[in-house]
Order: C-alpha cells, then sequence, then structure tokens
C-alpha cells in the first residue's frame, strides 16, 4: 500500500472522529442554551427566599445556642463525563486545607480521580448528564445527607449539620465554596442583635420527630447569630438591607400559621431552590468546559487533517512521478 493511500485511510478516520467530536459540542451547546434558563429562574427564586426569609427572622429571630456540635459536610460537584480539562482536578485541590467530617462526592469522573489523590470521600455519587437528571440527583444527595445525621445522631447525640457546597460558578468561572447551611449566611455575614420582645422565640426541631417526612433540622439554621434592629425607630418604615444590617423591606410578616410551622416550610422550600440552583450552575460551567474543550480539539483536529491532507498530496505526485519515469524507461528499452 502506498504513503498517499495509507494517509488517505488516516484522514478518514479521522474525519469520523470529527464528526462524533461535533456531535458532542452540539450536545453541550443545546444543554447550555437550556441550562441558562433554568440557571435564571432558579436564582431569582433563591434570592426571593432570601428576602423572605430575612423579612422573617427580624421578626422572629431564632434562638442563640452556645456550645452547638457541627457535622461539617462537603459536597463536591464534579463531571459525570469527559472532554472537559480540568474541571475535577481542580476541584479537589480547592478543598486540599478544608477540614469536613464527611466528604460526598458527585460525578464518576470525579469518584475516578479519588484513587490519585489524597482526598479520602466517605460517599461517592453519580451526577447528572442533562437538567432533566438534576431533581433525581438532589434527592438522592438529600437522603444520604438525612441518612447521616440520623446515623451520627444515634452515636454522637443530637448534631447540627454544616452544609458546604464546592462547585465551578458558570457565572463567576471560579470554584466556589457556598455554606449552604446554617442558611442564609451569605446574607446573614454580621453578628445581630434582636430586642427580646420581638415576638415568641422559636424551639429547635429535631429531625423526623412528628412525622415521616425527610426534612432537615431547621434548627441548623441561623444559630449562634441573632437579629440585630435597624437603626429607624419604627419597624414599619419600608427600610432596605445594607452591608452591616438586617433590615426588612416592609413591615411584621402577617402569618396564618404557627411561625415554627412556616419557618420549617420555607427553609425546606429554600434549600430545594439552593440545591438547584447550585446543581444548574455546576451543569452549565462543566458543559461550558467541555464546550471549550471540544471546540479545540476540532481546531486541533482540522489543522492536523489539513497538514495531512498536504503530506497525501505530496506522496501522491511523487508516486505519479515515479510511475511516469517508469513509463519512459520502459518504452526506452524497447
Amino acid at each position: 500500500m502506498s504513503l498517499s493511500h495509507t494517509l488517505q485511510l488516516h484522514i478518514e478516520q479521522l474525519r469520523e472522529i470529527r464528526s462524533i467530536l461535533k456531535a458532542m459540542k452540539n450536545l453541550a451547546f443545546m444543554e447550555l442554551h437550556k441550562l441558562k434558563g433554568g440557571t435564571d429562574r432558579q436564582s431569582e427564586v433563591v434570592a426571593h427566599l432570601e428576602q423572605v426569609a430575612l423579612d422573617f427572622l427580624y421578626y422572629y429571630p431564632l434562638p442563640v445556642e452556645e456550645g452547638v456540635t457541627f457535622l461539617s459536610i462537603g459536597v463536591l460537584l464534579g463531571a459525570e463525563r469527559g472532554f472537559c480539562g480540568d474541571f475535577n482536578e481542580s476541584l479537589l485541590k480547592s478543598i486540599v486545607n478544608q477540614d469536613f467530617k464527611q466528604v460526598i462526592t458527585i460525578g464518576n469522573r470525579l469518584c475516578n480521580l479519588l484513587d490519585e489523590a489524597t482526598l479520602e470521600s466517605d460517599i461517592q455519587l453519580a451526577g447528572a448528564n442533562v437538567i432533566e437528571e438534576v431533581p433525581g440527583v438532589i434527592q438522592h444527595l438529600v437522603e444520604v445527607i438525612q441518612s447521616l445525621l440520623e446515623s451520627q445522631h444515634a452515636r454522637q447525640g443530637l448534631l447540627k449539620l454544616k452544609l458546604t457546597l464546592v462547585y465551578h460558578d458558570n457565572a463567576t468561572h471560579q470554584i466556589e465554596q457556598h455554606q449552604l447551611l446554617p442558611a442564609f449566611s451569605r446574607r446573614l455575614a454580621v453578628e445581630v442583635i434582636s430586642d427580646d420582645n420581638i415576638s415568641e422565640r422559636s424551639d429547635a426541631f429535631n429531625i423526623g420527630q412528628g412525622d415521616d417526612s425527610t426534612r432537615f433540622d431547621p434548627s441548623v439554621i441561623g444559630r449562634g447569630s441573632t437579629i440585630r434592629q435597624g437603626e429607624t425607630s419604627s419597624r414599619s418604615n419600608p427600610v432596605t438591607l445594607n452591608e452591616n444590617r438586617l433590615i426588612p423591606l416592609g413591615g411584621e410578616p402577617l402569618l396564618n400559621v404557627a411561625p415554627n410551622e412556616f419557618y420549617t416550610d420555607l427553609l425546606e422550600h429554600y434549600l430545594i431552590s439552593a440545591l438547584h440552583e447550585i446543581f444548574y450552575s455546576s451543569l452549565a460551567a462543566e458543559n461550558q468546559s467541555r464546550l471549550q474543550h471540544l471546540e479545540a480539539a476540532l481546531k486541533y483536529m482540522d489543522d492536523e487533517t489539513d497538514k495531512l491532507q498536504r503530506k497525501s498530496q505530496s506522496y501522491r505526485q511523487e508516486e505519479i512521478t515515479e510511475e511516469i519515469e517508469v513509463i519512459l524507461l520502459n518504452s526506452a528499452v524497447e
């Protein structure tokens, strides 16, 4: 077989591989388009729930508990599929100095790297390939965390949960460490103090007591922080939240249920919404990284194909020249 023919076969193989990579790139682009709308809507929901919670906590602050023992759990959101560069490696490097008691890794590609890394993951879960799979992954994660809390409670007594998610944020293009529990920690960035006569104090809730639902323990939220009044004399005046004070946007909320029951339901909605927002952002960042990686791979393959094509043409010209010379030599002999 001639060199030019061998190169042509290799070029055909590269073109077949290119068509597969092109299809993968198109799928990543379509998934990004779906995730953009979902992420924007989910961010609006989370922001609204955070503001509702801050307004509520201003008038119904949680009690301060001293000497609370936290169960610190870190959740790493990695990639389920490949072709996304150092997406997973950078996640592992970002938590080298963290002191999580339990580590949960999500994404098969991330879990496969644990043997080579110094990180020990207690629980490894499959991640989401597309946006439609995110709710199922979140449900599985919630069940796993609930099981961890129940087992730790049986051995060490009641613990409060400190849940931190480590993921790639598609908006900032950086690795974020979002402390989801205790909740609203991003908005309650400073310690605040409240009057004793604002409202009745909430009692601590225990997981699984009173029903069979698998809710998180609402008492893990806001412990060690209470609410500081604004500097205005009247609380009924509409004010806003500045960087140093927790100030409600309106007057005291009118509740149709007990404050404890309202806060429990609000917390459950917030946790699920915040988890969806984070998972959507991580999946979007994964697909964005995959899109860039595949674009670079396609460009490299196009360049290599052009080089091989030119080399094949050069070899073919040499072969034609040799064939003409052979024909002329045979003619001269005759």
